[in-house]
């Protein structure tokens, strides 16, 4: 009752300081009335309502949506289906969309480890050289966030594949990040819906991280390198 209370106190004194305002529209408070409701409303009113908000709807012109064209169309969301067959045309949503790039960004805990025989990978020498195939010719450094206590011997095996290509390799082990990303270029990101090591062994969707998202998650990935 008391937060009914102060809910009516709070709209009489906005409705108040509505009329006593000469340069408000009074229909303003007429609409406000007809819609104040102190009881649930019937099941007419609601009816009524709905039809009201339906011919609102048919009279409003087509919207575009801007994810839906352009170059970004087939960018939003891709389903990694692991389904047999499928396994090379969906990596390369991954590996066209590395195309060109300098500097990349790894966020996975498991990157450098290899949880054991699986439909796409039946060997660790097969999943670092499905690592070494992702990583884009024009590349320069890469960094990469993963759990503390690598994989010695995939470690090495990409260490020695970066230092023969002349890679910047830098990582950080943490147990602060979950998520798996990718980052090129510091400008554009996606997340994966598994590691590396699940890529089309389980089902799973890439999605492109929002800008807003990536400037935050590129701040707290600069934290952990600073006190590492």
């Amino acid at each position: 009752m008391n937060n009914e209370r102060e809910l009516l106190t709070r709209h009489l004194k906005e409705l108040l300081e509505l009329v006593e305002n000469k340069d408000s529209d009074l229909s303003q408070v007429r609409h406000w009335i007809r819609y104040w409701w102190w009881d649930h409303p019937t099941g007419d009113e609601i009816a009524s309502r709905l039809r009201r908000i339906e011919r609102r709807l048919e009279s409003l012109e087509p919207q575009r949506c801007a994810l839906a064209e352009g170059d970004r169309a087939d960018r939003i969301m891709h389903l990694v289906t692991g389904l047999e067959g499928k396994h090379r045309e969906e990596r390369r949503h991954i590996t066209s969309w590395l195309s060109g790039t300098s500097h990349l960004t790894v966020v996975d805990p498991y990157f450098f480890s290899f949880s054991g025989s699986n439909k796409i990978y039946r060997t660790q020498a097969q999943y670092v050289e499905s690592i070494i195939e992702l990583l884009p010719k024009t590349l320069e450094s890469i960094e990469v966030f993963h759990l503390p206590g690598p994989n010695r011997a995939i470690f090495s095996s990409i260490e020695k594949h970066c230092r023969k290509k002349n890679i910047s390799l830098r990582n950080w082990g943490t147990t602060e990040v979950h998520d798996r990303v990718l980052i090129k270029n510091e400008t554009e990101a996606r997340a994966l819906g598994t590691s590396f090591g699940g890529l089309g062994n389980k089902i799973a969707f890439v999605l492109d991280l929002p800008q807003e998202d990536l400037e935050i998650f590129r701040r707290e990935l600069h934290r952990i390198k600073s006190v590492a």
